[in-house]
């Protein structure tokens, strides 16, 4: 399966449960900033409370999946569209292929989670996909997501 970026906002990067026992080295673990509300939005979909899932301050962006799949945003309710039909937070939903998801900015917070079912495959770096953008570790080359990444 394949879901493509069509847009990413400024700080939209892969998560996962982060990298521990190398901090003696200089590794940051790195992993969400809300564990509770990236497990929530995990579990949501069906994916274990650690796995890969999208954090995001600001808004995420807008998503396009080549195959049928449930998404659940979680930490923020945050205005979310499939095309033109507006989804809650907190809730599971399924996305279509052909449709356009579009998540905005988290409202009354910063931080915000986006959980696909069957979670984010991207590379494990040090055991992890946890993005470290400051050490460039994890996600997509170890940077935050772009428009025309395919995950």
């Amino acid at each position: 399966m394949s879901l493509e970026i069509l847009t990413a906002g400024p700080m939209l990067t892969v998560q996962d449960a982060g990298r521990f026992g190398l901090r003696h080295m200089g590794v940051s673990p790195a992993g969400p900033i809300d564990r509770a509300a990236m497990a929530l939005a995990n579990a949501l979909v069906g994916n274990a409370p650690g796995a890969a899932a999208l954090e995001f301050a600001g808004p995420a962006g807008s998503f396009r999946c080549d195959r049928p799949l449930r998404f659940a945003v979680a930490g923020a309710d945050c205005p979310i569209r499939i095309d033109k039909r507006v989804v809650l937070a907190g809730e599971s939903h399924r996305l279509n292929p052909g449709e356009t998801l579009t998540v905005g900015v988290p409202e009354g917070t910063v931080w915000a989670y986006l959980a696909f079912s069957g979670a984010i495959a991207t590379p494990e770096v040090l055991g992890s996909r946890a993005t470290h953008l400051r050490s460039g570790l994890g996600g997509p080359e170890g940077r935050a997501l772009a428009a025309g990444d395919r995950l």
